[in-house]
């Protein structure tokens, strides 16, 4: 059979596709960051690195957490700091500055 098969379907891969293996969303996320999503610290202040500012919000790395980027929404900083600097994230955050954020979305 497996001859016939052979002559027939010559380089043919019997073999079943890959598909069963590939990891899930949190095996993938732990294997590349060296976290699991219960080791995270959500809703508690963890120490962060400026790395950009744009429309949306502010660019960080988090310094304790294997260097994982995130981002800080606009809405989601204080309304009258905002204030204080006319609505501008250039003037509140400069590159490099730590800040202190909190962990809301994984």
């Amino acid at each position: 059979q497996s001859l016939k098969a052979e002559l027939r379907f010559p380089f043919r891969d019997r073999r079943e596709p890959l598909t069963s293996a590939l990891p899930k969303k949190d095996a993938l996320f732990t294997a590349l960051t060296g976290e699991s999503l219960e080791s995270l610290p959500r809703h508690l202040p963890v120490v962060a690195t400026v790395t950009g500012t744009d429309e949306y919000g502010v660019k960080v790395k988090l310094t304790s957490q294997g260097g994982l980027m995130g981002q800080i929404k606009k809405q989601d900083i204080n309304d009258s700091d905002l204030q204080a600097c006319d609505n501008d994230l250039d003037k509140m955050f400069r590159v490099g500055q730590s800040v202190s954020a909190v962990i809301a979305v994984v």
